[in-house]
């Protein structure tokens, strides 16, 4: 059985050395049951010492491990006081469909087409009669179709001016469309400059893009996109000023376990957190800085032009977005006027698995995920096919 190429943004494949790994971490017994402290203050401090080199995160942030994102925005919208602004993209809607203290900004980019094509839909269990629908149908046997522009209001969401807004929580990249945020747009257009703290996840671009911590106070993100790891380990880096208002009401209802790290400041660590997993993260942090990680994000940015190029060159597809500065190297978007079936066999056909479905007007969209554990001659195969499409 050939084993496909899979360049599909979720799930995400598998770093090349996580088996080795976990095999390790299984051969030592770095179990929950049968690890001694001490072998569990080293993985951490492993981890985290080889985490803030990475990504060359300042010493005044600190670090949480936690298991998903939904218990860390809780705790947020019950530690800032106002309301919460989130940028309109499907998740960071998902995210926070539980909170009520939220202001929505509509996506600069695509809010004119949302306000277009969007059906609000009376629903009485809800108080103000908005809710949240992302419309999703199968398209023969082959692939799933997700009409990202029929997402309703959630309900307890304030679309009015933002007003006195405290917090802002943003993705840096908008996994359905392929484009960055600008924050500096909607610091300009909404008045977000006195904001007191600036949330971003870089789940779809951390460790390629640099962070900015000179603007951004608070990082969060999932370790299986960049990284390579299975679903259930995400991170959160932030100013110890926010740790010390928002780490108080996330352990309210949850164990948090404390590590000291001399010259790093405290770690924080869910005890859901299995710490396999965790060494077997803090191990492929260690593998990328043991290859370089200017080498990595040089490789990217290489890869990214080729598949760029590539659609380009191709009589039958079209870039979604067309001006470089918002292009994101890590999740590129191509359609095609081609019947989906045909786009799915092909690509199958040459042992390769994109994401695949068609938009509102019935165009079919490639999504490709441009990840470290994709190799160059990886990404140069797949580039071929896209020319020749």
């Amino acid at each position: 059985m050939i084993r496909r190429l899979s360049f599909k943004a979720d799930p995400a494949t598998s770093y090349h050395t996580l088996d080795y790994h976990l095999r390790k971490a299984k051969k030592h017994k770095f179990l929950e049951s049968c690890i001694d402290e001490d072998t569990r203050q080293g993985i951490v401090s492993d981890t985290v010492i080889s985490l803030y080199e990475l990504l060359e995160v300042p010493r005044d942030f600190n670090m949480l491990f936690h298991r998903t994102g939904l218990q860390l925005y809780q705790a947020m919208s019950r530690a800032v006081p106002g309301d919460i602004a989130v940028i309109d993209t499907n998740c960071m809607r998902e995210s926070f469909q539980k909170i009520k203290n939220i202001t929505i900004l509509p996506d600069i980019n695509m809010g004119k087409l949302k306000q277009k094509t969007s059906r609000y839909t009376k629903d009485s269990s809800l108080p103000d009669g908005k809710t949240l629908t992302n419309v999703v149908r199968k398209d023969s046997k082959h692939q799933r179709v997700n009409k990202f522009s029929d997402t309703k209001v959630l309900a307890g969401f304030n679309e009015t001016e933002p007003g006195h807004l405290t917090a802002v929580c943003f993705e840096d990249l908008n996994p359905f469309t392929g484009r960055k945020t600008d924050i500096k747009a909607y610091r300009d257009k909404y008045g977000l400059s006195t904001v007191s703290m600036i949330h971003c996840d870089i789940s779809y671009s951390v460790p390629t893009e640099i962070l900015g911590f000179d603007r951004i106070t608070s990082f969060s993100f999932q370790t299986q996109f960049g990284f390579g790891m299975p679903p259930g380990l995400s991170v959160w880096i932030a100013r110890k000023e926010i740790f010390k208002k928002i780490l108080p009401e996330y352990s309210k209802n949850l164990e948090v376990k404390y590590y000291c790290l001399p010259d790093y400041g405290p770690a924080y660590i869910h005890s859901q957190v299995d710490i396999d997993i965790l060494y077997a993260f803090g191990m492929i942090v260690k593998d990328m800085l043991n290859r370089g990680i200017m080498i990595i994000r040089n490789e990217i940015k290489y890869k990214s032009i080729i598949l760029y190029n590539a659609i380009k060159a191709s009589m039958n597809l079209e870039l979604m977005i067309d001006d470089p500065d918002q292009q994101s190297q890590n999740i590129i978007f191509a359609r095609t006027k081609a019947d989906i079936k045909y786009v799915v066999d092909y690509f199958n056909g040459h042992g390769v698995e994109l994401d695949i479905y068609t938009d509102e007007k019935e165009v079919t969209i490639l999504r490709i995920a441009n990840y470290p554990v994709h190799s160059k001659e990886q990404v140069e195969y797949l580039s071929d096919l896209l020319t020749r499409f």
